[in-house]
């Protein structure tokens, strides 16, 4: 059976829940004389893209036949061929049937964020800027989403809420109630978060804020819908502070990023741009599955 980690098993293994794949009336009515019979059978790409998915794929078959077996003809991050294969399994008739949809949108789904994420990461290179994924994915898919993330060369960012302290605009609002000096603001709030501060992450909006940040004691900032002129001049003023300090600071951009703006937002001298649409409006490549025996 295909290695493939717990989070990304239990995608499948729910995917086929959902589709009543060992309950496929169809299947199991019409071709009840054949579906413990051995086929051949290929996934073809249809059009070019990045291929991701085919542990989870091949997962999807091997839980309803265990001795199904592949051939693959390319790996994931690799680029397809239109109507080349991609993967050959031998399975039962009825395993390739009942898996089939499940196999393939999944394979479709990370395909396309892999696609997407590749996409991006070439438009930045040479810049030094790094893309990042956020936790707007899909729920109870977000493993597979960010390890479709990763196979398009990109980076994940934290995994959730409890992985990582993220200060965010909505955070700061509340304690505004009590501090409204914007100095003492980001003093509690490093103060406040204690051991976890170091390592902390916080969100501003303006060069005044980020600036406050900093002298705060914060190092990783995420810098939150500024224009590219706004962008250049923190990225100037941090390098600055920087060299006073003797400590890197880590800058991030986010904020309605897309293919036509990324390399502009890149050349401002950003370390990382976080991009919500990596996993967002997914436009998914077309495959299909065809029986040969």
């Amino acid at each position: 059976m295909p290695e493939l980690e717990k989070p990304l098993r239990r995608i499948v293994e729910s995917a086929l829940v959902e589709d009543g794949a060992r309950r496929d009336v169809t299947t199991n009515r019409l071709l009840r004389n054949f579906k413990s019979e051995k086929a051949f059978a290929q996934i073809i790409a249809k059009e070019k893209f990045v291929l991701c998915g085919l542990p989870l794929a091949e997962y999807a078959f091997n839980l309803l036949d265990e001795n199904s077996r592949y051939k693959r003809f390319l790996q994931d991050g690799e680029t397809t061929e239109q109507g080349k294969p991609i993967l050959a399994i031998e399975s039962y008739v009825g395993a390739i049937l009942s898996a089939e949809r499940v196999a393939l949108n999944l394979l479709q789904l990370a395909s396309g964020i892999a696609t997407k994420t590749s996409e991006f990461v070439k438009a930045v290179e040479g810049t030094g800027a790094q893309i990042y994924d956020t936790r707007k994915t899909l729920p109870s898919l977000r493993p597979l989403q960010r390890y479709a993330v990763r196979i398009g060369g990109g980076k994940n960012h934290r995994y959730n809420l409890a992985f990582a302290v993220l200060i965010k605009d909505n955070h700061l609002q509340i304690l505004r109630k009590r501090f409204k000096d914007i100095d003492e603001l980001f003093q509690e709030a490093y103060r406040i978060m204690g051991g976890l501060a170091k390592d902390s992450e916080i969100e501003v909006e303006t060069l005044t804020e980020m600036e406050s940040a900093i002298r705060a004691g914060f190092r990783l900032i995420l810098l939150d819908n500024f224009s590219i002129v706004g962008l250049k001049e923190a990225v100037s003023l941090a390098r600055k502070i920087e060299c006073m300090l003797g400590e890197k600071i880590v800058l991030e951009a986010s904020g309605g990023i897309n293919l036509q703006t990324v390399r502009a937002v890149a050349e401002t001298g950003v370390d990382r741009i976080s991009v919500g649409e990596l996993t967002r409006n997914i436009t998914t490549p077309d495959v299909s599955l065809d029986i040969l025996t």
